[in-house]
């Protein structure tokens, strides 16, 4: 094997362990789950008209909302 193969080699693996450990996870909700965790964002969603100054339930409801993929309702609830 010539020095120039083993290089290349690294390299490539290099590149490779980098792109697997950028590449975006993906939550994966279980179908019964999703229903549940939506009720849950509503109600939360309601909550949130009552009590405006709890950051506690906003955080609540952000994290809600990307676990369902929802990320311009996390965007918008943590947008201070």
């Amino acid at each position: 094997m010539s020095k120039m193969f083993i290089v290349q080699a690294f390299a490539a693996s290099a590149f490779l362990a980098a792109g697997l450990m950028c590449a975006p996870a993906q939550a994966q909700v279980a179908p019964g789950e999703e229903a549940v965790l939506r009720a849950e964002q509503q109600q939360q969603f309601a909550a949130m008209f009552e009590a405006p100054d709890d950051v506690d339930l906003m955080f609540t409801y952000a994290l809600t909302s990307i676990r369902l993929q929802d990320y311009e309702a996390a965007i918008t609830t943590l947008d201070l």
